[in-house]
């Protein structure tokens, strides 16, 4: 940053970081960055809580900036899907907000999770007033829509030990954690099948083999990926 952080706390700090990293907010001159951190506060949501249903109206805009994000749908047979995980760094959602509209998708906690949070309003203006900011929210936009095709292919092509397999592949891109000599992913095995379209039983069964086989360690809501190479030759198998 070049304005002045001296009596700054190191949370702020930090803040101001992810804030300078945050793909929506590249490219913007460092006196705007602050005047957008100043109207920022700072909100926690504990594992499980939602930030907001499908059908809300939007008025907040959320920077993540601890813990990862999911995004889900319901069906019309009232299945659960996940769209899209976040982690640090990303804003939570699609950055197309019109305040006064509403929500596609409900953003529910995978764990603990600490936010910046922006009136949507203000960040309506700042699109307005800087096109940097414009084309920012577009290429998230892009990118998303990127992911969320490549998500709907792996589910709904090949068997379920594919499809598993494909499904943590991309979880590991999008929300991995590396931690000593494996990768952790903070996603229940329900989680993981409302990502692929495999049902609990059938994930458990498919999980416990490659348990046995070492390529992952079971843990409440973590799976551990302890051979990402191994599990990598199960994408493309039928």
């Amino acid at each position: 940053m070049k304005f002045d952080q001296g009596h700054e706390s190191p949370k702020t700090r930090l803040n101001y970081l992810f804030l300078e990293s945050s793909e929506l907010f590249a490219g913007m001159p460092s006196a705007i960055q602050k005047e957008i951190m100043d109207s920022a506060t700072t909100r926690c949501y504990v594992r499980g809580e939602t930030m907001f249903f499908a059908g809300d109206l939007v008025k907040k805009v959320l920077l993540l900036v601890e813990g990862c994000v999911k995004l889900t749908q319901i069906t019309k047979r009232g299945d659960e899907v996940i769209l899209r995980l976040h982690r640090p760094g990303e804003v939570v959602g699609m950055p197309n907000w019109v305040p006064g509209e509403s929500h596609s998708y409900t953003a529910q906690a995978l764990q603990t999770c600490r936010v910046l949070a922006w009136n949507a309003n203000t960040i309506q203006s700042a699109k307005e007033r800087f096109p940097q900011l414009y084309r920012n929210a577009s290429n998230i936009i892009e990118r998303a829509l990127t992911n969320l095709q490549r998500r709907f292919c792996a589910t709904t092509t090949g068997d379920v030990r594919s499809r598993l397999a494909r499904g943590v592949a991309q979880s590991l891109e999008e929300i991995g954690q590396e931690v000593d000599s494996h990768v952790e992913i903070c996603l229940s095995q329900e989680e993981l099948g409302q990502m692929t379209a495999v049902s609990t039983w059938e994930v458990c069964r498919e999980l416990k083999k490659w348990e046995r086989q070492g390529l992952v360690r079971l843990r409440r809501e973590v799976i551990e990926v302890q051979n990402v190479q191994g599990l990598l030759g199960l994408c493309e198998a039928n």
